[in-house]
């Protein structure tokens, strides 16, 4: 069973004080707070074409992915209203704009 992760919100000085490494995991929230994307999620990438989708707050396969694909989610859908960014995913359905 999946137990769901939860976003944490960060100010920008507490955005300032990460490893940059972290940094790559930062999505702007609103004016004055960042997100810190939280493992596992963090490394599922968006696609309009997605491998995923969200039930009960857990990625769950939608078809079947094979050993070292890509995870993919499309964040459009799947409630994660926070990100607004030009998709370039390349699928044939791509949004253009997520």
């Amino acid at each position: 069973m999946c137990k769901p992760t939860f976003i944490k919100k960060l100010t920008k000085e507490e955005v300032e004080k990460l490893p940059e490494d972290e940094k790559h995991f930062i999505s702007h929230f609103s004016s004055q707070e960042y997100i810190l994307q939280q493992g596992p999620d963090k490394y599922v990438n968006h696609s309009c074409n997605p491998n995923t989708t969200v039930i009960k707050g857990c990625d769950t396969a939608i078809k079947d992915i094979r050993k070292g694909e890509e995870i993919t989610s499309d964040y459009s859908k799947d409630g994660v209203q926070l990100f607004h960014f030009h998709c370039q995913c390349g699928s044939k359905n791509c949004k253009k704009y997520i």
